[in-house]
Protein backbone atom coordinates (compact mmCIF):
# COMPACT_ATOMS: atom_id res chain seq x y z
CA UNK A 1 0.00 0.00 0.00
CA UNK A 2 1.39 3.41 -1.00
CA UNK A 3 0.31 6.56 0.79
CA UNK A 4 0.16 9.65 -1.41
CA UNK A 5 1.36 13.00 -0.13
CA UNK A 6 0.55 16.45 -1.45
CA UNK A 7 4.01 17.72 -0.61
CA UNK A 8 6.22 17.51 -3.73
CA UNK A 9 9.46 17.12 -1.78
CA UNK A 10 8.36 13.98 0.06
CA UNK A 11 8.82 10.53 -1.41
CA UNK A 12 5.76 8.27 -0.98
CA UNK A 13 6.34 5.53 1.55
CA UNK A 14 5.41 1.87 1.21
CA UNK A 15 3.81 1.16 4.57
CA UNK A 16 3.44 -2.56 3.93
CA UNK A 17 7.19 -2.93 4.44
CA UNK A 18 7.17 -2.36 8.18
CA UNK A 19 9.21 -3.67 11.10
CA UNK A 20 6.93 -4.34 14.06
CA UNK A 21 8.22 -3.93 17.59
CA UNK A 22 9.10 -7.13 19.41
CA UNK A 23 6.95 -8.05 22.38
CA UNK A 24 10.02 -8.06 24.64
CA UNK A 25 10.84 -4.48 23.59
CA UNK A 26 7.36 -3.37 24.55
CA UNK A 27 7.70 -5.02 27.97
CA UNK A 28 11.07 -3.35 28.59
CA UNK A 29 9.60 0.01 27.56
CA UNK A 30 6.73 -0.39 30.06
CA UNK A 31 9.20 -1.23 32.84
CA UNK A 32 11.33 1.83 32.07
CA UNK A 33 8.23 4.05 31.97
CA UNK A 34 7.10 2.59 35.28
CA UNK A 35 10.26 3.67 37.05
CA UNK A 36 10.26 7.05 35.29
CA UNK A 37 6.66 7.63 36.37
CA UNK A 38 7.47 6.47 39.91
CA UNK A 39 10.24 9.06 40.11
CA UNK A 40 8.08 11.81 38.64
CA UNK A 41 5.28 11.10 41.09
CA UNK A 42 7.65 11.14 44.07
CA UNK A 43 8.98 14.55 43.00
CA UNK A 44 5.41 15.76 42.45
CA UNK A 45 3.70 14.40 45.56
CA UNK A 46 6.41 12.98 47.82
CA UNK A 47 5.80 10.11 50.21
CA UNK A 48 2.12 11.07 50.49
CA UNK A 49 1.48 9.12 47.31
CA UNK A 50 2.69 5.90 48.90
CA UNK A 51 5.82 3.80 49.18
CA UNK A 52 5.62 2.28 45.71
CA UNK A 53 8.81 2.61 43.67
CA UNK A 54 7.18 1.46 40.46
CA UNK A 55 3.95 2.75 38.95
CA UNK A 56 2.57 1.02 35.88
CA UNK A 57 1.53 3.55 33.23
CA UNK A 58 -1.07 1.08 31.92
CA UNK A 59 -3.88 -0.84 33.67
CA UNK A 60 -2.65 -4.20 34.96
CA UNK A 61 -3.99 -6.65 37.57
CA UNK A 62 -2.56 -6.23 41.11
CA UNK A 63 -0.56 -3.13 40.18
CA UNK A 64 -0.44 -0.15 42.51
CA UNK A 65 -2.05 1.84 39.71
CA UNK A 66 -2.68 5.56 39.80
CA UNK A 67 -4.78 7.01 42.60
CA UNK A 68 -5.14 10.58 43.81
CA UNK A 69 -6.98 9.76 47.04
CA UNK A 70 -5.57 11.44 50.13
CA UNK A 71 -3.46 14.02 48.27
CA UNK A 72 -3.69 17.79 48.52
CA UNK A 73 -4.99 19.65 45.48
CA UNK A 74 -1.49 20.85 44.69
CA UNK A 75 -0.14 17.29 44.74
CA UNK A 76 -3.06 16.08 42.65
CA UNK A 77 -2.30 18.67 39.99
CA UNK A 78 1.40 17.79 40.07
CA UNK A 79 0.73 14.04 39.73
CA UNK A 80 -1.74 14.67 36.91
CA UNK A 81 0.86 16.83 35.15
CA UNK A 82 3.48 14.06 35.49
CA UNK A 83 1.15 11.50 33.94
CA UNK A 84 0.00 13.94 31.25
CA UNK A 85 3.59 14.62 30.23
CA UNK A 86 4.10 10.97 29.32
CA UNK A 87 0.76 10.85 27.53
CA UNK A 88 1.62 13.92 25.44
CA UNK A 89 5.04 12.53 24.49
CA UNK A 90 3.37 9.47 23.02
CA UNK A 91 0.40 11.35 21.59
CA UNK A 92 2.46 13.79 19.54
CA UNK A 93 5.90 12.17 19.40
CA UNK A 94 4.92 8.53 19.14
CA UNK A 95 6.96 7.38 22.12
CA UNK A 96 7.25 7.66 25.88
CA UNK A 97 10.77 7.75 27.36
CA UNK A 98 10.82 3.96 27.65
CA UNK A 99 9.74 3.48 24.06
CA UNK A 100 12.25 6.05 22.85
CA UNK A 101 15.11 4.29 24.62
CA UNK A 102 14.31 0.82 23.26
CA UNK A 103 13.56 2.24 19.82
CA UNK A 104 9.83 1.70 19.26
CA UNK A 105 6.91 4.01 18.52
CA UNK A 106 3.09 3.93 18.48
CA UNK A 107 1.69 5.25 15.19
CA UNK A 108 -1.43 5.19 13.07
CA UNK A 109 -1.56 2.00 11.00
CA UNK A 110 -2.39 3.96 7.81
CA UNK A 111 -0.42 7.21 7.99
CA UNK A 112 2.52 6.29 10.18
CA UNK A 113 1.94 9.40 12.31
CA UNK A 114 1.47 9.68 16.09
CA UNK A 115 -2.22 9.39 16.85
CA UNK A 116 -2.80 12.50 18.97
CA UNK A 117 -4.16 13.01 22.46
CA UNK A 118 -7.71 11.68 22.13
CA UNK A 119 -6.76 8.37 20.53
CA UNK A 120 -3.83 7.95 22.91
CA UNK A 121 -6.12 8.32 25.93
CA UNK A 122 -8.70 5.99 24.38
CA UNK A 123 -5.94 3.47 23.68
CA UNK A 124 -4.86 3.59 27.33
CA UNK A 125 -8.45 3.02 28.41
CA UNK A 126 -8.77 0.15 25.93
CA UNK A 127 -5.85 -1.52 27.71
CA UNK A 128 -8.41 -2.43 30.37
CA UNK A 129 -9.60 -5.02 27.86
CA UNK A 130 -6.02 -6.22 27.42
CA UNK A 131 -5.72 -6.62 31.19
CA UNK A 132 -8.44 -9.31 31.34
CA UNK A 133 -6.40 -12.42 32.16
CA UNK A 134 -3.51 -10.54 30.43
CA UNK A 135 -4.62 -12.06 27.12
CA UNK A 136 -4.51 -8.74 25.30
CA UNK A 137 -1.03 -7.95 26.56
CA UNK A 138 0.18 -11.35 25.32
CA UNK A 139 -1.65 -11.09 21.98
CA UNK A 140 1.34 -9.53 20.13
CA UNK A 141 3.14 -12.84 20.56
CA UNK A 142 0.89 -14.48 17.95
CA UNK A 143 -0.80 -11.63 16.10
CA UNK A 144 0.65 -11.11 12.58
CA UNK A 145 1.04 -7.36 13.22
CA UNK A 146 1.87 -7.83 16.92
CA UNK A 147 -1.12 -5.82 18.10
CA UNK A 148 -2.89 -5.81 21.43
CA UNK A 149 -6.68 -5.53 21.49
CA UNK A 150 -6.22 -1.81 22.16
CA UNK A 151 -4.09 -1.48 19.02
CA UNK A 152 -6.70 -3.22 16.89
CA UNK A 153 -9.57 -1.16 18.31
CA UNK A 154 -7.81 2.19 17.88
CA UNK A 155 -6.06 1.45 14.58
CA UNK A 156 -2.50 1.68 15.90
CA UNK A 157 0.67 -0.35 15.44
CA UNK A 158 3.90 -0.36 17.39
CA UNK A 159 6.91 -0.15 15.07
CA UNK A 160 10.62 -0.61 15.55
CA UNK A 161 11.74 2.97 14.91
CA UNK A 162 12.78 6.18 16.59
CA UNK A 163 11.92 8.39 13.63
CA UNK A 164 8.24 8.83 12.79
CA UNK A 165 6.30 11.20 10.59
CA UNK A 166 5.40 14.41 12.40
CA UNK A 167 1.90 14.67 13.80
CA UNK A 168 -0.04 17.32 11.82
CA UNK A 169 -0.23 19.61 14.86
CA UNK A 170 3.53 19.39 15.41
CA UNK A 171 4.17 20.02 11.71
CA UNK A 172 1.92 23.12 11.73
CA UNK A 173 3.64 24.52 14.81
CA UNK A 174 7.06 24.01 13.23
CA UNK A 175 5.90 25.63 10.00
CA UNK A 176 4.46 28.60 11.86
CA UNK A 177 7.70 29.07 13.80
CA UNK A 178 10.21 28.60 10.99
CA UNK A 179 8.12 29.45 7.96
CA UNK A 180 8.72 26.00 6.47
CA UNK A 181 8.75 22.41 7.61
CA UNK A 182 12.05 20.67 6.90
CA UNK A 183 12.64 18.59 10.03
CA UNK A 184 13.72 14.99 9.61
CA UNK A 185 11.05 13.57 11.93
CA UNK A 186 8.14 13.32 9.56
CA UNK A 187 10.07 12.55 6.42
CA UNK A 188 8.87 9.31 4.91
CA UNK A 189 11.17 6.48 4.12
CA UNK A 190 12.53 6.28 7.68
CA UNK A 191 9.40 5.20 9.56
CA UNK A 192 10.38 1.54 9.66
CA UNK A 193 14.10 1.97 10.27
CA UNK A 194 15.84 2.45 13.61
CA UNK A 195 17.09 6.01 13.78
CA UNK A 196 20.76 6.48 13.00
CA UNK A 197 20.92 10.24 12.48
CA UNK A 198 22.87 12.48 14.83
CA UNK A 199 19.75 14.41 15.87
CA UNK A 200 17.87 11.25 16.83
CA UNK A 201 20.88 9.85 18.72
CA UNK A 202 21.25 13.04 20.73
CA UNK A 203 17.56 13.07 21.65
CA UNK A 204 17.67 9.41 22.65
CA UNK A 205 20.81 9.99 24.74
CA UNK A 206 19.19 12.92 26.52
CA UNK A 207 16.03 10.95 27.20
CA UNK A 208 18.10 8.06 28.58
CA UNK A 209 19.99 10.36 30.97
CA UNK A 210 16.79 11.98 32.25
CA UNK A 211 15.15 8.56 32.62
CA UNK A 212 18.05 7.22 34.69
CA UNK A 213 17.86 10.24 37.00
CA UNK A 214 14.10 9.87 37.43
CA UNK A 215 14.50 6.13 38.03
CA UNK A 216 16.89 6.97 40.89
CA UNK A 217 14.05 8.94 42.47
CA UNK A 218 11.80 5.88 42.28
CA UNK A 219 13.87 4.02 44.91
CA UNK A 220 13.79 5.03 48.60
CA UNK A 221 17.31 5.44 49.96
CA UNK A 222 16.20 5.83 53.55
CA UNK A 223 12.91 6.05 55.43
CA UNK A 224 11.92 7.06 58.94
CA UNK A 225 8.62 7.33 60.73
CA UNK A 226 7.06 8.29 64.02
CA UNK A 227 3.57 8.21 65.45
CA UNK A 228 1.57 10.42 67.77
CA UNK A 229 -1.84 10.28 69.36
CA UNK A 230 -4.59 12.75 70.13
CA UNK A 231 -6.09 11.29 73.30
CA UNK A 232 -8.31 12.23 76.22
CA UNK A 233 -9.19 10.26 79.37
CA UNK A 234 -12.39 11.01 81.25
CA UNK A 235 -13.11 9.47 84.68
CA UNK A 236 -16.38 9.35 86.60
CA UNK A 237 -17.09 8.57 90.27
CA UNK A 238 -18.75 5.30 91.28
CA UNK A 239 -22.26 5.91 92.65
CA UNK A 240 -23.02 4.66 96.18
CA UNK A 241 -26.50 3.52 95.15
CA UNK A 242 -25.19 0.25 93.79
CA UNK A 243 -26.60 1.01 90.35
CA UNK A 244 -24.80 0.67 87.01
CA UNK A 245 -22.36 3.56 86.52
CA UNK A 246 -19.71 4.37 83.86
CA UNK A 247 -16.30 4.77 85.47
CA UNK A 248 -14.18 6.05 82.58
CA UNK A 249 -13.60 6.38 78.83
CA UNK A 250 -10.56 6.89 76.62
CA UNK A 251 -11.02 8.56 73.22
CA UNK A 252 -8.02 8.21 70.92
CA UNK A 253 -6.93 9.01 67.36
CA UNK A 254 -3.48 7.95 66.08
CA UNK A 255 -1.54 9.86 63.41
CA UNK A 256 1.96 9.42 62.00
CA UNK A 257 4.80 11.29 60.29
CA UNK A 258 6.84 9.69 57.51
CA UNK A 259 10.15 10.95 56.10
CA UNK A 260 11.63 9.45 52.97
CA UNK A 261 14.79 10.30 51.05
CA UNK A 262 15.26 9.41 47.42
CA UNK A 263 18.48 10.48 45.76
CA UNK A 264 19.18 13.88 47.37
CA UNK A 265 15.54 14.88 47.95
CA UNK A 266 13.86 14.26 51.31
CA UNK A 267 10.12 14.55 51.73
CA UNK A 268 8.14 14.55 54.98
CA UNK A 269 4.50 13.59 54.99
CA UNK A 270 2.02 13.93 57.85
CA UNK A 271 -0.47 11.08 57.77
CA UNK A 272 -3.58 12.21 59.70
CA UNK A 273 -5.62 9.86 61.82
CA UNK A 274 -7.77 7.44 59.87
CA UNK A 275 -10.10 6.53 62.71
CA UNK A 276 -11.06 7.47 66.25
CA UNK A 277 -11.84 4.97 69.01
CA UNK A 278 -13.69 5.23 72.31
CA UNK A 279 -13.20 2.59 75.04
CA UNK A 280 -15.56 2.61 78.02
CA UNK A 281 -15.38 0.92 81.40
CA UNK A 282 -18.16 0.73 84.02
CA UNK A 283 -19.16 -0.69 87.40
CA UNK A 284 -21.94 -3.23 88.06
CA UNK A 285 -24.42 -4.61 85.51
CA UNK A 286 -27.04 -2.61 83.63
CA UNK A 287 -30.50 -2.38 85.16
CA UNK A 288 -32.16 -1.15 82.00
CA UNK A 289 -31.20 -0.94 78.32
CA UNK A 290 -28.09 1.22 77.97
CA UNK A 291 -26.58 2.75 74.83
CA UNK A 292 -22.92 3.53 74.29
CA UNK A 293 -22.51 6.10 71.49
CA UNK A 294 -19.68 7.73 69.55
CA UNK A 295 -20.30 10.82 67.38
CA UNK A 296 -17.64 12.42 65.19
CA UNK A 297 -18.46 15.83 63.72
CA UNK A 298 -16.47 17.39 60.88
CA UNK A 299 -15.58 21.07 60.62
CA UNK A 300 -18.44 21.49 58.13
CA UNK A 301 -20.98 19.91 60.49
CA UNK A 302 -20.99 16.47 58.87
CA UNK A 303 -21.66 13.77 61.46
CA UNK A 304 -20.69 10.13 61.68
CA UNK A 305 -22.43 8.12 64.42
CA UNK A 306 -22.02 4.61 65.77
CA UNK A 307 -23.50 3.03 68.89
CA UNK A 308 -24.21 -0.26 70.59
CA UNK A 309 -27.05 -1.16 72.93
CA UNK A 310 -26.34 -3.11 76.12
CA UNK A 311 -29.34 -5.23 77.15
CA UNK A 312 -30.47 -5.04 80.75
CA UNK A 313 -28.39 -7.29 82.96
CA UNK A 314 -25.17 -6.95 81.02
CA UNK A 315 -22.66 -8.18 83.62
CA UNK A 316 -19.32 -6.82 84.69
CA UNK A 317 -16.47 -8.18 82.63
CA UNK A 318 -18.67 -9.17 79.67
CA UNK A 319 -16.80 -9.03 76.37
CA UNK A 320 -19.49 -9.43 73.76
CA UNK A 321 -23.10 -8.44 73.20
CA UNK A 322 -24.83 -9.88 70.11
CA UNK A 323 -21.48 -10.27 68.36
CA UNK A 324 -20.39 -6.64 68.93
CA UNK A 325 -17.70 -5.85 71.51
CA UNK A 326 -19.30 -3.28 73.76
CA UNK A 327 -17.46 -0.45 75.36
CA UNK A 328 -15.13 -0.18 72.30
CA UNK A 329 -16.47 1.95 69.44
CA UNK A 330 -14.61 2.98 66.26
CA UNK A 331 -15.38 5.51 63.53
CA UNK A 332 -13.40 6.50 60.44
CA UNK A 333 -12.38 10.15 60.19
CA UNK A 334 -10.29 10.13 57.00
CA UNK A 335 -13.13 11.65 54.97
CA UNK A 336 -13.91 14.43 57.44
CA UNK A 337 -10.68 16.39 57.09
CA UNK A 338 -8.99 18.42 59.86
CA UNK A 339 -10.95 20.14 62.61
CA UNK A 340 -13.21 17.24 63.58
CA UNK A 341 -14.61 16.70 67.10
CA UNK A 342 -15.37 13.34 68.71
CA UNK A 343 -17.83 12.88 71.56
CA UNK A 344 -18.73 9.61 73.25
CA UNK A 345 -21.63 9.16 75.66
CA UNK A 346 -23.42 6.58 77.77
CA UNK A 347 -27.19 6.93 77.52
CA UNK A 348 -29.53 5.27 80.04
CA UNK A 349 -33.28 5.42 79.52
CA UNK A 350 -32.86 8.23 77.00
CA UNK A 351 -30.72 10.36 79.31
CA UNK A 352 -27.00 11.03 78.91
CA UNK A 353 -25.39 9.95 82.17
CA UNK A 354 -21.73 10.43 81.14
CA UNK A 355 -19.93 11.93 78.13
CA UNK A 356 -16.43 12.89 77.00
CA UNK A 357 -15.11 14.77 73.95
CA UNK A 358 -11.87 15.09 71.94
CA UNK A 359 -10.93 17.86 69.52
CA UNK A 360 -8.50 17.12 66.69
Amino acid sequence: MVIADSRPDVVPEVLDDRSYAAWSSRVVAVIIDGFVLGGLIFLAAGAAYGTSTFTLPVPFPDSDGLTLAGLTWGSKVAVAAAVLSLVLLQAYGGATPGKRIVGIAVVDDQTGQPVGLVRTVLRDLAHLLDAILCIGYLRPLWHPEERTFADSLLGTVVLRTRTVRAHPLVARLATRRDGTWTGRPGARGTICEPATGEWENRVTGGVAIVSVVLACFSFPWSTAGSSSSDMVDCGFPILDSGAFAPTGVTIRADSSVTSERRFWVERTTINPAQEVTASWTWHRSTAEPTTVELVVTGADGTEEITNTVLPAGTPDGATDVDGTPFGDLTLGVSDLGPGWTAESSVIVDGQVVSSCSLNS
